[in-house]
């Protein structure tokens, strides 16, 4: 089990509620029954009028430390709190010391709730995927129910023959489901451009009798002898993720290139992140960094002793959109934005500059705000099997190691690790780095960049500036019937590169009104859900506000988890 106690106390800072029922102080209701269909480090789920529910406390039952599983590893827990759940079963911590949790194991009920209705009837299986079989009806899809029940036949000593029958049950959990697939993508239409269509994505070329290229027109162009396409691996959606409930506390060694600052990053922040308070910018980013600044001091600040504002990333693109298969999949799959590194610049051998030596200069924290597609950007950002940098001589440049991923650095980042200032100059365009993941810090409250025309019956927002884990994983938004709707990606994308789709939610079509005030609830990578009431009080923006630059402060931020010292 990968845990931190840091992460534990900081999930159970939300997570800790009444004996009765927990789920009320994460937005949902107590269940009415007892089924469960799920657990989490919550505790047990069940689903009600095809709404999550919490089941009671007064559902559980003794447990044996007979039957107890973990053993004899680890011993039996007393008491029923879950602070973790893995493949292996419930974990709860008593004593200093992790336990298993015995509990009995729920019927087997419908697994495709609440996201999907159950079929009523004896559906015909019209498709099949990791999850069950499908069917159809009412021209909807609907879960059709698994009778996993064994049949065995057993002669007795008597010479009798008795039937036993056997259940295998699987639990299934339709929010986080460890076993949810990308779906296929759309097909693709037209052709690339100046890159190559493989195994309908778009994908980088590469001249295989050159050191350093990016496309083929040096070589003869498509098609030609020494024309080589990027395996179409490279250019789908992300295989670089971590642990479901982990952030590591390890270094991984890279480089990296920089490449300016923009407001348009495929995360969908907009100014936040690029404006800080230390940096002379210029032009358009000079004038609108000065009024963002102004309007949203806290979005400015560095926490104490780190350079953080200004500092972020745009990682190679299949880790841009990592696919956690603990999460929700299908075309929406989950993105990195808003996670945190710390990088430090290390020597071409890889070894670390000491304080006070030539070319030292304190670590930087930074955000992922952008992407950095192979198809676009072959030599640097296709991963360790097919970078073509070999103009670089540094240990760990070209390729990078398998565990390792590539981080295009903004400018102001970029100036911090050479020179100690935003402001400094960057006499090198490619330095070697380490780096890790790492909490990222609780500095207020998070934001919502609402988008404009925002109604009842559609808005659009990113979210910024989120504690601990940084990335959303589940947004959902509570409409007039007081349901909470989940909100999707923005189904806007390039049909040739459906994985790099734009980081902003959106309303799903026929789901609205939506009348003010709006709630909404968040949940990050790490299951971690709080609530925001009355988030949206307003579609406009005030009169003074920066146009196209509506952030609305939502009153709540997830919890901090301190950034560990490096091992």
């Amino acid at each position: 089990m990968k845990i931190s106690f840091a992460l534990l106390a900081a999930a159970l800072t939300y997570k800790t509620v009444s004996a009765s029922c927990f789920s009320e102080a994460l937005g949902y209701e107590c269940c009415k029954g007892c089924t469960v269909i799920t657990t989490d480090e919550s505790g047990d789920w069940g689903v009600e009028n095809n709404e999550w529910c919490g089941i009671p406390t007064s559902c559980k039952g003794g447990s044996s430390a007979a039957s107890c599983w973990s053993l004899p590893d680890y011993p039996c827990c007393s008491g029923t709190e879950i602070i973790y759940t893995d493949s292996e079963g419930d974990w709860g911590y008593e004593n200093d010391n992790w336990c298993g949790i015995v509990s009995e194991k729920p019927s087997a009920t419908c697994w495709s709730l609440p996201d999907y209705p159950c079929c009523s009837g004896n559906a015909s299986v019209e498709y099949e995927d990791e999850l069950g079989k499908w069917g159809i009806e009412n021209g909807e899809w609907c879960g059709i129910k698994t009778d996993n029940s064994k049949t065995s036949t057993t002669t007795t000593k008597n010479g009798k023959t008795t039937t036993t029958t056997k259940t295998d049950y699987t639990p299934t959990d339709s929010k986080y489901n460890k076993d949810r697939k990308q779906s296929p993508y759309p097909e693709a239409k037209g052709n690339c451009g100046s890159w190559a269509l493989i195994d309908n994505v778009c994908c980088a070329e590469y001249c295989d009798n050159e050191d350093s290229t990016q496309g083929c027109g040096t070589c003869g162009g498509h098609g030609s002898e020494h024309c080589k396409v990027v395996d179409s691996f490279a250019c789908r959606s992300g295989d670089r993720g971590y642990d479901f409930y982990d952030i590591p506390n390890e270094f991984h060694y890279s480089r990296s290139t920089h490449f300016g600052l923009t407001f348009g990053g495929a995360c969908g922040f907009g100014l936040y992140q690029v404006c800080g308070s230390d940096h002379n910018y210029t032009g358009e980013f000079a004038t609108l960094c000065d009024a963002f600044c102004k309007a949203y001091p806290t979005l400015c600040a560095d926490p104490v002793g780190r350079t953080y504002r200004g500092n972020f990333a745009a990682p190679q693109g299949n880790y841009y959109t990592q696919f956690w298969g603990s999460l929700e999949g299908d075309q929406d799959n989950y993105l990195s934005c808003g996670e945190c590194f710390e990088v430090y610049r290390t020597k071409e051998d890889g070894s670390d500059y000491k304080p006070g030596e030539e070319g030292y200069q304190p670590p930087v924290l930074l955000s992922v705000i952008d992407s950095c597609p192979c198809s676009a950007n072959g030599k640097w950002c296709c991963g360790s099997e097919w970078d073509q940098c070999q103009e670089i001589d540094f240990k760990y440049g070209c390729p990078v190691p398998e565990d390792s991923i590539h981080l295009d650095l903004s400018d102001i980042a970029m100036a911090r690790l050479q020179s100690g200032s935003s402001n400094g100059e960057m006499p090198a365009g490619v330095i070697p780095n380490k780096y890790r993941r790492v909490p990222c810090p609780s500095l207020g409250n998070m934001y919502i960049w609402l988008r404009k025309d925002a109604g009842p019956y559609w808005f659009s927002f990113s979210v910024v500036n989120s504690a601990g884990f940084g990335a959303i994983a589940v947004l959902e938004a509570k409409n007039d019937a007081g349901e909470w709707v989940k909100m999707i990606r923005d189904p806007n994308y390039t049909m040739a590169r459906p994985q790099e789709r734009y980081g902003v939610w959106v309303t799903p079509q026929d789901t609205g009104p939506y009348n003010l005030p709006i709630d909404i609830r968040l949940t990050d990578g790490s299951g971690v859900t709080v609530v925001a009431e009355e988030a949206i009080k307003s579609f406009d923006p005030p009169a003074d506000s920066i146009e196209g630059y509506y952030y609305i402060d939502i009153g709540i931020n997830f919890p901090e988890i301190p950034i560990p010292d490096p091992e």
